[in-house]
Parts: structure tokens; C-alpha cells; sequence
């Protein structure tokens, strides 16, 4: 998680001012009082441990799923905590005791003790856009966005991948929103959602209250955005829905994409990269020497070369794992820089550690299916399988009849 900071309200205690370390060994004799002070290292501060000390708000806070977010009078952060920890509650004001920690996205503080000041109400919101949501500008700040809910669904913890405090345990039920707003759709996790009926959400114009985080591919790049919610009563309906959803009149099945409407204002990019996949008429993967990857969706069949150099200009594509571009063009350029494979174990292949970039596992091979446009290896690598697919032509209508 990135963190940004915001103003608190007058419930929170007033920090000492904020202190710019100007050394390794300052800050370390003295512990950082404010989450500006944090945010401000550089990282090889942060891996040295540095200790901590804040007077904050809790914004969220289930640790036995792993989700404690603080606030303080300079911004927002993610708190590492056991998830055996006291049974606290958003809103409370406590007293955090730990090190800083790197999280391969920012900067997290690793607790040692987080004592209980006083109850208190939650910070007053900051607005948020798609745009800071998704630049990681007010992550880990306690927003407020405006939206129309797409979905709303009732999930259930899975209780036995957790080990629980008894007091803290997460609530059994939360709901999840897909809420549209200007610029994008972002996911919305509520709990405490007693007396809730998520049908009667759909299609309202809502304000949401909550913490703001990240989804992220196994490479911690931000891929999406996500509101964490503490309690239903975050939740303000300001329009409810002009007919009950349930009460639409029915769709013939074969009117469905007949209804369809969809506006995409996102810019259009430019990448070069080195040509890594390359399955003529559907996709391309690109990657640069540092190991950055993206998927591309084209229509191009030009003859391109593995380790060529391309350029290509299109679209960002949300429905993809982690980066990608859609509705490409594609511009090859004479260069050739072949990219080496990292060689890889079935655990991290599995984590998601790689996403598009190129690595070379070694298995046993199981079996091989064959098909007009593709070989597809069924593969053996420890007690695991897995598929490994060679694509062998050009796409062709006549092929998917």
C-alpha cells in the first residue's frame, strides 16, 4: 500500500511538528511521530527499521485478515500487525509503537503495540477521483467517493485459513460493490452489513466512506482500486433506483448485446518493447530489459520476430491480469535485443511474482494435444501440472467453425 496524507478532525491529538530526519543515524535514535515523517524516507531508511512512534486514528481494521489501516493529522498508512491482535475498532484512537518496514509497494510500519487511547469518530473523508484512486495519490487516506452501484453481493469469510483472535474475529458476511464512477469502476468491501439487502442498492446513486487501497498483480503494480468500509452506515444512498431490478422487464437472449453501451475516454499509449510471444492476429507480449511486461491485443499479422523491437500504440485494458493494451498498432523497428528467460520455481510461477514476463520452468511432459492453431503440452514440474500452449498459425474465422 501507498499512503497520502489528509486533514483529521479535531478528535484526533494534535502530533508534534513534523520532524525531517536528516541523517540514518537521527532517525534512528529518535522514533518518527507522524506518518509524513515515514512517508518521507528513502528506502534504504525504511529497510534500516526505523522506530516509529504515531498518535492516530484507526480507519480499518480486521487484522485477522491481514487489513489495519491508521491515520494521523499527516496522512494514511498500512499497519503489518499479528493477526491475534486486540479487539479494536475503526475510530479508535491509539497509540502505535513499531519499525518501519519496505511492502515491495511502500512503506508499511510493523507494529509492536498498539495501545488504546479513546473511542472517537472516524476522520472527515476527502473526496476522491478515479484518477487519484488509481495514481496512488490518497491511497490509504480515508475518502469519500460518488457513485452508481453496478453489483452488490453478500460473501462469507472463510474462517478456517485464518488463525483468530476471539474478540477480533472479522464479521462472517461482508458485501462487495462494483461502483461506477466517473472515469472507471472500482471494488467496494463493507462489513457489518446487519439489515442490508443488496438488491436494493442496485442502480442507486451512492457516497461511499472508506480507506482507500490497491489491488494489485503479483508484482505490486496497481492494476485496480479498492475501498475498504467498516460498517453499512458508511454507505449513503442519494438516489435510490428509478425501478426495483427485479421488477425489469425481460430480456430475450438474443437482445442482450443489443443493449449494450460503452464509452472509453481512456488515452492512447505508447510502448516499446522487446517482442517476447507473438501470436499473429490476437496478441503479442512486449518486455524491457529491466523486466516489465504487457500483454497486447491486436489484429496484427505482419511477420515480426521473437527479440524484435516494437512499438506499439493503444489502449489501457482492463480486462486483464496486470498491464495491458488493447486495440493496438503495431510499428516494428530493425532492432533485435533478445531477452533472456528467468528461470523459475512452480511456488512463484503460482504467486503471480512474474506477470508477461519471460521464464523457462523444467518439467516432465505428460501429454500433447493438438489443435488447428495451437499445440497445447500438458506438463509435469514436481507434484504440479501445468499447460504450456504453442500457437502455430495466424487466427482464421474458418478455424472456430
Amino acid at each position: 500500500f501507498v499512503c497520502s496524507g489528509r486533514v483529521l478532525s479535531a478528535q484526533n491529538p494534535s502530533p508534534p511538528p513534523p520532524r525531517t530526519p536528516s541523517s540514518t543515524s537521527a532517525v534512528e535514535t529518535q522514533p518518527l511521530t507522524t506518518v509524513a515523517q515515514v512517508r518521507a524516507l528513502d528506502a534504504r531508511q525504511v529497510e534500516a527499521h526505523v522506530p516509529v512512534l504515531l498518535h492516530a486514528i484507526l480507519t480499518y481494521y480486521q487484522p485477522a485478515d491481514g487489513l489495519v489501516f491508521a491515520q494521523d493529522s499527516t496522512g494514511g498508512i498500512f499497519l503489518q500487525t499479528p493477526t491475534q491482535s486486540p479487539a479494536f475498532k475503526a475510530g479508535d484512537v491509539v497509540t502505535v509503537r513499531g519499525v518501519t518496514v519496505p511492502s515491495g509497494f511502500a512503506t508499511d510500519i510493523k507494529t509492536s503495540e498498539i495501545r488504546f487511547e479513546k473511542s472517537g469518530p472516524l476522520p472527515h473523508p476527502i473526496p476522491a477521483s478515479w484518477h487519484s484512486l488509481m495514481q496512488g495519490t490518497v491511497d490509504c487516506a480515508f475518502v469519500s467517493v460518488v457513485g452508481k452501484v453496478r453489483s452488490a453481493t453478500i460473501q462469507t469469510y472463510d474462517l478456517s485459513t485464518v488463525e483468530l483472535h476471539t474478540d477480533a474475529d472479522p464479521p462472517s458476511r461482508f458485501i462487495v460493490i462494483d461502483l461506477q464512477i466517473d472515469g472507471g469502476t472500482i471494488r467496494v468491501h463493507i462489513d457489518n452489513i446487519d439489515g442490508v439487502n443488496p438488491w436494493s442498492l442496485l442502480d442507486a446513486q451512492v457516497r461511499l466512506e472508506g480507506v482507500s487501497g490497491g489491488i494489485f498483480d503479483g508484482r505490486l503494480r496497481q492494476t485496480g482500486s479498492e475501498i475498504w468500509i467498516s460498517s453499512a452506515r458508511q454507505v449513503h444512498v442519494l438516489e435510490p433506483a428509478a425501478i426495483d431490478p427485479a421488477k425489469l422487464p425481460l430480456t430475450p437472449m438474443d437482445r442482450i448485446m443489443a443493449n449494450y453501451s460503452g464509452r472509453d475516454e481512456s488515452p492512447r499509449l505508447h510502448v516499446r518493447g522487446s517482442l517476447t510471444f507473438y501470436q499473429p492476429g490476437i496478441q503479442m507480449v512486449l518486455q524491457t530489459p529491466e523486466g516489465q511486461g504487457v500483454l497486447v491485443s491486436s489484429w496484427e499479422q505482419a511477420p515480426l520476430t521473437i527479440g524484435q523491437v516494437v512499438d506499439v500504440v493503444g489502449f489501457p485494458d482492463p480486462n486483464v491480469y496486470s498491464e495491458g493494451l488493447t486495440a493496438a498498432s503495431v510499428l516494428p523497428t530493425p532492432e533485435i535485443r533478445l531477452i533472456q528467460p528467468v528461470p523459475v520455481h512452480w511456488d512463484e510461477t503460482l504467486a503471480g511474482h512474474f506477470p508477461y514476463q519471460l521464464v523457462s520452468i523444467e518439467g516432465k511432459l505428460v501429454t500433447e494435444v493438438n489443435e488447428p492453431q495451437q499445440d497445447t503440452l500438458i506438463i509435469q514440474t514436481e507434484s504440479h501440472l501445468f499447460s504450456a500452449l504453442l500457437p502455430r498459425t495466424v487466427w482464421k474465422r474458418e478455424a472456430d467453425r
